[in-house]
């Protein structure tokens, strides 16, 4: 049998009709959504491990730095490699270049280049989207996008049957993605529920592990030795409140200011960190623990003002009063009802 270039006469005449078969927009936007989910998932463990997760300016910019640069290197690796990226072979779609044959690693790097800056959307997450659907109107009105000049997708046979085990696969890609995130996310504290004062100060310290790695992604300047010498537990005006099975119901926790000083933030910090593990150890309370924190930010924020704040089942009455050795500020924590079980 005939063959060109190292093809069969009847593979080459099926693939160039392949190629000039028209491509249905909606398959090229689903494809280049899945990658970019794959991307991102398989990008999830190396955040949290790398403590990006946490919200901040410099961990956003990290973020995406990384994502933009491992996107280059998959989509520029896989259409030279494996003739597409995974979201177009999981849709039915791959990239070849003029003589029909996959197009290699130069070809590739302009094609992934062009993408990257004509597309300007994979350093912004929210222009991600805009690009992605900017590419899809383009294809919707038969044009060519700028880095398919030299490289055209063609479409395989797809049903719908393989839609839906692609869309399954990516889904399955992604929660495997996220498996860090959400143990790390559902085990706030070794502790859940009722706990004694020993599991109180285990909590604690992991809360004061978190708390500080706040800061440092924050860019805050501290002190790390005032945390290990100053815990909150140890403190002389710092009292548990228990019931008669030594469960820990809440605590109180008084503090001095000296006249016409202010009050430290570290030394706020030392409640910060109290309340949070109050919140933290509330089982209902998973899915609420950043949006309660943000709730008690009066409380840190306006020390010598009084508070009463409920929120992740958890209360907070907090009073401050002028005394003959300063302001005086006392923190009464306690679980509330609705948020105990």
């Amino acid at each position: 049998m005939d063959t060109i270039n190292g093809q069969s006469d009847l593979r080459t005449r099926k693939r160039a009709k392949e190629m000039t078969a028209k491509v249905s927009p909606a398959r090229r936007f689903f494809a280049r959504v899945f990658d970019m989910v794959i991307v991102f998932a398989v990008l999830l463990p190396v955040y949290h491990f790398a403590g990006l997760l946490s919200l901040s300016v410099r961990n956003y910019f990290l973020i995406q730095i990384l994502y933009t640069g491992a996107f280059f290197v998959y989509d520029l690796l896989m259409n030279s490699i494996a003739g597409g990226t995974c979201g177009k072979m999981l849709l039915g779609l791959a990239v070849a270049g003029e003589t029909m044959s996959r197009i290699g690693i130069g070809m590739s790097f302009v094609r992934t280049l062009l993408f990257i800056t004509a597309g300007a959307g994979l350093f912004i997450p929210p222009l991600t989207v805009v690009t992605t659907v900017v590419c899809y109107i383009v294809k919707l009105n038969g044009k060519t996008l700028p880095w398919e000049s030299k490289s055209p997708v063609y479409a395989h046979h797809i049903t719908g049957l393989r839609v839906a085990w692609s869309t399954l696969l990516v889904t399955a890609i992604l929660l495997v993605g996220m498996i860090p995130s959400i143990i790390s996310y559902l085990k706030l504290v070794p502790h859940t529920g009722d706990i004694t004062e020993e599991e109180f100060m285990e909590d604690y310290d992991v809360i004061e592990g978190r708390y500080l790695a706040s800061l440092d992604d924050a860019g805050r300047t501290y002190d790390p030795s005032f945390y290990g010498s100053n815990k909150l537990y140890n403190m002389q005006d710092f009292r548990f409140n228990t019931d008669e099975n030594g469960i820990v119901k809440g605590f109180t926790y008084a503090d001095v200011v000296p006249p016409g000083k202010e009050y430290e933030t570290q030394r706020r910090d030392l409640a910060a960190m109290g309340i949070s593990t109050m919140i933290a150890s509330v089982k209902a309370n998973r899915t609420t623990y950043n949006v309660s924190i943000s709730n008690f930010c009066a409380v840190f924020d306006r020390p010598f003002e009084d508070h009463d704040i409920s929120s992740g089942g958890v209360k907070v009455v907090h009073t401050s009063k002028k005394g003959p050795d300063g302001q005086l500020v006392i923190y009464e924590v306690s679980f509330i009802e609705e948020g105990n079980q």
